[in-house]
């Protein structure tokens, strides 16, 4: 929402290519049309959860100490096996 909002038009518009994750929900593009941005959206991955880690993930997950995460499924992925 913030870089909808934030995104300056007439230093990047009006044309925006969107790379985006195929589940990813339309907030960024819709704020940025609503803005008056020209989006075209491509989805370009998604984001899917290993089933089955094997043990060493297992064990290098659990030995972290920090851990980022780029998406909400991520997050949602690393709590299934943590």
């Amino acid at each position: 929402e913030t870089l909808a909002e934030e995104l300056p038009l007439e230093r990047f518009g009006p044309r925006v290519l969107y790379a985006a994750s195929a589940i990813a929900p339309g907030t960024l593009q819709e704020g940025l049309l609503s803005r008056g941005f020209e989006v075209e959206r491509l989805n370009t991955y998604t984001t899917r959860a290993i089933e089955s880690p094997g043990p060493e993930m297992l064990a290098a997950m659990a030995k972290a100490d920090v851990v980022t995460f780029g998406s909400p499924s991520a997050v949602r992925a690393w709590a299934v096996h943590s």
